[in-house]
């Protein structure tokens, strides 16, 4: 079995706490204990699937030097098909981004990303 390695990051933007309804608001503020977790929570709405969305996913395998960025952009701004020699760049909607990851996920079995939680 091949040992193909992806090294990825996904970068969302979250929804403007005030913006949200009353019940997602009180959902979201449910469990804080304290006015500084509070203020996480408001801070911290990409983080949750419903509240947040995914705006680019970097790629790279790293045994080739070849990856991809998958950029939303609906409105189409003028971003280079490839940054430098190996890195493509596709641009679609949040929908077609996580579609195209997915997709490409499939060829590799060894996954390096990490996750930090804070604002």
């Amino acid at each position: 079995m091949s040992n193909a390695k992806l090294v990825f990051d996904v970068e969302t933007i979250g929804n403007d706490f005030e913006s949200l309804d009353k019940m997602s608001q009180e959902h979201l503020l449910k469990y804080t204990e304290s006015q500084e977790e509070e203020d996480e929570a408001k801070k911290g709405t990409s983080f949750y699937p419903l509240t947040g969305e995914v705006v680019v996913i970097g790629m790279l395998n790293p045994d080739t030097n070849q990856g991809k960025i998958l950029a939303r952009n609906e409105k189409k701004i003028k971003i280079p098909d490839e940054l430098e020699s190996g890195i493509v760049v596709e641009q679609g909607s949040e929908k077609e981004i996580l579609e195209n990851f997915w997709e490409t996920i499939k060829q590799y079995n060894t996954f390096i990303s990490f996750f930090w939680q804070g604002v």
